[in-house]
């Protein structure tokens, strides 16, 4: 199946530049690996490392699906042939609801404040637009991920709820923020 997003280069802020690129099932192993590593990198991922349990089959199937649904998008950022961050969409799967849908996004931390998670936010927006059918990008977000919101709002997201206690982390209580952007045409 061809790509449903084209690969391009964006300039990071230190003045590299970086590959965006569709997911596919070749980066199965990777990006299991990498799951992990960013879930002992950062508090803002839901889960610790050793706790995603998907084989690489079974993630290389997946990514196969989402290429193949017209409503998702699993895109990747490679530096020098490593990926670096990812970004995956999730649109309704009925007619009442396909229009909308939820995004999750990673960096890692080697990489982060040059600019890929505006890149990948930028690049889910221009492929809703071009799409024609997503007019709502959904996220959650924690409520202690002053950066991500930051960046969140600078792309027009709006806080449209918050859900108490969403996550435990060392015995502590932390909320998460819904937070939307409209797609016009």
């Amino acid at each position: 199946m061809p790509d449903k997003f084209p690969m391009r280069s964006v300039a990071l802020k230190d003045g590299r530049a970086i590959t965006l690129r569709e997911a596919n099932g070749g980066d199965a192993r990777d990006l299991l690996l990498r799951v992990n590593r960013i879930a002992g990198e950062s508090r803002n991922i839901s889960m610790k490392p050793g706790e995603f349990r998907m084989t690489p089959t079974e993630e290389r199937d997946y990514l196969e699906r989402m290429r193949q649904n017209p409503g998702s998008l699993f895109i990747v950022a490679v530096d020098e042939g490593q990926i670096v961050g990812d970004l995956n969409f999730h649109s309704g799967a009925y007619a009442r609801t396909k229009h909308q849908g939820l995004f999750g996004m990673s960096v890692d931390r080697t990489h982060w404040g040059l600019g890929i998670g505006a890149a990948l936010i930028q690049a889910l927006i221009e492929w809703a637009k071009a799409g024609g059918v997503i007019r709502k990008i959904n996220l959650r977000v924690m409520s202690y991920n002053r950066r991500g919101i930051f960046l969140y709002r600078k792309f027009g997201f709006v806080e449209e709820g918050r859900h108490s206690r969403t996550f435990q982390i060392d015995g502590q209580f932390f909320d998460d923020i819904s937070m939307g952007l409209e797609i016009d045409p």
